[in-house]
């Protein structure tokens, strides 16, 4: 054994930085890692949805970070409006009520790596997860960089992460 304890939370970035907005995730993760983080926070990068099942895995609390695109053209959920850039805190059971939806490759989105991990390893998984999206317009493929609108909603994301990491309830 190295001495070193395992982390009691950990953060977990979803996104693809070549894919223009569906970055987001993976950005907040890097700035709170340059930033510095506590040891028992650990901060991990997910290109893919299905590497959440694996990373909810043997920590009391998760914070999944994502890009989440806004449903219909005017962005209006009942009586709710989300803009590009809003960053919202949700928890997994509001995520699949908001009329945002989690950007995914292959199928899997993070609400379904979320039910997929407490499904098959309920004794493993994060005992609290909390999902923080940052609502994008659309996703543009193959294109590198943040619109305008996420990458000025970066630093609130980052704030609204430690926020969480700050709360007592893990």
């Amino acid at each position: 054994m190295t001495g070193q304890r395992a982390p009691r939370v950990r953060v977990i970035g979803v996104g693809n930085p070549f894919a223009g907005d569906d970055g987001a995730g993976i950005e907040v993760v890097r700035r709170l890692r340059a930033e510095g983080l506590d040891p028992e926070v650990e901060a991990v990068e997910a290109g893919d949805a299905t590497v959440v099942i694996d990373a909810l895995q043997g920590v009391k609390k998760a914070v999944v970070v994502d890009a989440a695109v806004r449903q219909g053209p005017a962005g209006a959920v009942g009586d709710r409006r989300y803009e590009a850039g809003q960053v919202i805190r949700l928890t997994p059971e509001q995520l699949s009520r908001t009329g945002l939806t989690p950007l995914s490759t292959h199928g899997v989105g993070v609400a379904d790596a979320i039910r997929l991990a407490q499904i098959s390893s309920p004794r493993t998984v994060a005992g609290c997860i909390v999902v923080i999206a940052i609502v994008v317009e659309r996703v543009r493929p193959f294109s590198r960089g943040l619109s305008p609108p996420v990458s000025a909603a970066l630093d609130r994301a980052v704030r609204v992460v430690r926020e969480e990491l700050r709360r007592r309830d893990a």
